[in-house]
């Protein structure tokens, strides 16, 4: 049983978010949105964006405070995700970060695919040793207020290309596609060895599972990706990319795959044909909006089987595709705040009206 004291109806929420997994919510699509509030915590300055992405206690506090004044509509949880940014595996291998704001960024280490082969992972390496230390921290001060996740993980090609930068990755592919092929064997079993220890945790401290895409499930869940994937074509994918991700998956029972700009629209169908990827998010990227205009890229993708995360711009795309698409399988994650509760119950009536 799920409780949680900012979302008294969590256990509900939760089941059915298990049933858009199967494509089983026939009564309404389900919703992620957040509710505008503001913070009540005052504003802590740092040095560096370093030192603000370190200071896990504030990390914590700021996380203590959102929730308790927040509001938790239809699907969305109170959540804390233990990230320090997209390539934290790659790190395992040697990498360093380098922090901004907002995000983090790799500092390639490698001149080549030879190069690479030789390096020895490690998971006792600062960066992911912090990332595992935070998740510890958030499922304690977390217990009965939120659900901590795992973090962004970047697996297969993501890795080489943080490892060597993405330029040289691209070159390796089109000089020795076969040496590239195994570079990514290499990396795989290291990423999914991270995703167990990043889900272990998790499980002892009976979560749900989910990562920063908040698809929620008591069932391990998974987002198989290759951002990479826009930079190659469909060929080397299928047959060099897909089988690594079909094999990091063999660790999880839910999977939604993140299709990363029109330019990955490529592999569609390539993704389609693979039966342990659950559903797909498609971001279209920004000026490609809004998600009223992929409506024969969501309409491909269900009648495939497979369910949809709709990256919605405005009301407007959920009340359109709403009508256009139906409930089963749809999930409809709000990329805008709604301005009050009322304002957010509305959509989720709206919804219901299918």
């Amino acid at each position: 049983m799920l409780e949680l004291t900012a979302k008294p109806d969590a256990a509900e929420a939760l089941q059915r978010m298990e049933r858009w997994w199967l494509r089983e919510n026939d009564d309404r699509a389900i919703l992620t949105i957040g509710v505008e509030t503001p913070s009540r915590l005052e504003a802590k300055t740092f040095s560096s964006p370093r030192e603000a992405w370190f200071d896990f206690d504030y990390r914590i506090e700021r996380a203590l405070a959102d929730v308790e004044h927040g509001c938790y509509v239809a699907e969305t949880f109170p959540c804390f995700e233990p990230n320090l940014g997209p390539d934290i595996v790659s790190t395992i291998f040697g990498l360093k970060l380098e922090f901004e704001p907002s995000t983090s960024w790799s500092v390639p280490i490698v001149d080549s695919i030879e190069e690479l082969l030789s390096l020895k992972p490690d998971f006792g390496v600062d960066l992911w040793q912090d990332v595992e230390k935070l998740q510890r921290m958030a499922i304690e001060a977390g217990k009965g207020k939120w659900i901590t996740l795992f973090t962004d993980l970047h697996p297969n090609m993501d890795v080489l290309a943080a490892l060597m930068g993405q330029e040289p990755a691209c070159i390796a592919v089109a000089d020795e596609p076969d040496q590239v092929a195994r570079a990514v064997e290499f990396v795989t079993p290291v990423c999914v060895e991270a995703y167990n220890r990043q889900i272990r945790p998790l499980e002892e401290a009976n979560l749900p599972i989910g990562c920063w895409i908040r698809g929620l499930s008591r069932h391990r869940t998974y987002v198989p990706e290759c951002d990479f994937s826009i930079l190659i074509g469909p060929k080397f994918f299928k047959e060099s990319v897909l089988p690594t991700i079909r094999e990091e998956m063999k660790a999880s029972d839910r999977n939604i795959y993140h299709l990363d700009g029109p330019g990955a629209l490529r592999h569609l169908d390539a993704i389609l044909e693979v039966p342990e990827i659950h559903a797909i998010q498609w971001v279209y990227g920004a000026g490609n909006g809004p998600a009223r205009n992929w409506l024969p890229v969501y309409k491909k993708i269900l009648d495939a089987g497979k369910g949809i995360r709709v990256e919605a711009e405005d009301c407007e795309d959920i009340r359109i595709l709403n009508e256009e698409l139906g409930s089963k399988g749809v999930w409809y994650a709000a990329n805008f705040s709604a301005p009050d509760l009322e304002a957010a119950n509305r959509i989720v009536n709206l919804l219901a009206k299918h």
